[in-house]
């Protein structure tokens, strides 16, 4: 690290770590940072801003290294065969592949920054554009059966994350001698991915998600694209759903060979944004979180309005299959007959927008410090309150903790010192 007047400042650093989560013949890799910045606000031509605190531009580039994966993908590993017994004993099979020349995912991080700091500490802003080139990556191939394991680890391809952050507090009220300060924050992402090299590795692991999932992996594409057949909507003239093809022509004839970019799961802008108040011995703060222009396959609609009956099973039926189906000609509805029994293909008709506001957190707490607490012989005393995922609020109607669980907690608590 190297610093000069305080106005112009240099790190770098160079590291050799190995693990033994990649393969025996690539164990070790090097990982590296350099960074540089300016401090604007050191320059004597900046003396008589006495409005600027502070003004720092930045630049880094480097390779940090990621080692967070399966401590067992690089290793061949077995499993008891217990559901086919032989006088003989017991057999393995083999789960996993081993692959001795799995190697580290590297990526090469390039960040550019402004640092700024106005009227006497108020207000703060922090901005970063970050370009981030992963090669390769670590992906699971998929296999013939013949193989005896449907997938393989290995590196194969890369991917591009670009994207801008943003932070800004300001107070409000600021005068910590009086103990009483009064901040409002946010900050915001948003961000753009995108996978080359993979070429066919993958080309199994897209045909099994066809008819089971939205996910596909393309050179050009975004990991986080929603694929689906697209689709016009219900035909009034006679229920029917109407479809595109590649070439952009209508047809009743569904087919997962008309698959195209449907939307991304990504949303263009997300954040937190809140506010917090002390007061003396009162402390108070709200986060709300914010995600907007995110795309979802609404599973809800998918799987409890037009399929519900599918495989002869009841389950519970979604009232808008009731109240927004086709019945008869003219009808210019969402949602086919639900008396058809015949099941519903995934399609863009279920690929909806959802733009979500939560209130993440409400904390209360006061401290008391001298007064009557000194005679119960206490230092401080302080009691608190706080609740987590107090609402949400989405653009969509979907269903909450079947794939992810979701919990509304409350909390409370009380400390003190002698």
């Amino acid at each position: 690290g190297y610093s000069f007047d305080n106005r112009y400042l240099l790190d770098a650093n160079v590291r050799m770590d190995g693990t033994s989560v990649f393969g025996t013949n690539k164990r070790y890799s090097e990982t590296w940072a350099v960074g540089i910045a300016w401090n604007i606000h050191n320059e004597r031509f900046m003396e008589n801003c006495i409005w600027l605190d502070r003004l720092k531009v930045r630049a880094s580039i480097g390779n940090p290294g990621n080692q967070n994966f399966s401590s067992y993908q690089s290793y061949t590993t077995y499993v008891f065969n217990n559901g086919n017994q032989n006088p003989f004993g017991t057999s393995m099979l083999v789960a996993n592949f081993g692959n001795p020349d799995l190697k580290w995912q590297t990526t090469l991080d390039k960040n550019f920054g402004i640092d700024i700091t106005l009227l006497n500490r108020r207000l703060n802003i922090t901005v970063d554009y970050f370009h981030k080139v992963t090669d390769p990556l670590l992906i699971r191939i998929g296999m013939p059966l013949s193989s005896g394991t449907p997938t393989y680890m290995t590196n194969a391809g890369e991917q591009t994350s670009q994207g801008v952050t943003a932070t800004a507090s300001y107070y409000i009220i600021q005068n910590f001698d009086k103990r009483f300060s009064w901040m409002v924050r946010a900050n915001l992402r948003t961000q753009k991915n995108r996978i080359d090299k993979i070429g066919d590795k993958l080309s199994l692991l897209n045909a099994s998600g066809k008819g089971a999932n939205t996910v596909r992996y393309y050179d050009g594409a975004d990991p986080d694209d929603i694929w689906a057949v697209k689709s016009e909507g219900i035909d009034p003239a006679n229920g029917k759903e109407l479809y595109y093809d590649k070439n952009g022509n209508y047809t009743y004839d569904f087919s997962y060979d008309n698959e195209v970019i449907c939307g991304n799961t990504r949303p263009k802008i997300e954040g937190v944004f809140g506010t917090s108040l002390n007061w003396k011995g009162l402390s108070f703060s709200l986060n709300f979180r914010y995600q907007l222009g995110a795309d979802v396959f609404n599973e809800a609609l998918f799987n409890k309005v037009e399929n519900i009956s599918t495989g002869g099973l009841t389950k519970n039926q979604d009232k808008r299959a009731l109240y927004e189906r086709w019945k008869e000609p003219g009808d210019l509805v969402r949602f086919k007959n639900i008396a058809n029994a015949a099941s519903t293909p995934m399609s863009s008709r279920f690929v909806q927008e959802e733009n979500v506001l939560t209130l993440e957190s409400v904390y209360l707490g006061y401290e008391f410090y001298d007064g009557w607490i000194q005679k119960l012989g206490l230092s401080n005393l302080k009691v608190q309150v706080s609740m987590r995922d107090v609402f949400r609020a989405s653009s969509i109607k979907s269903e909450r903790g079947i794939s992810y669980p979701f919990a509304r907690s409350l909390e409370a608590g009380l400390s003190f010192n002698f």
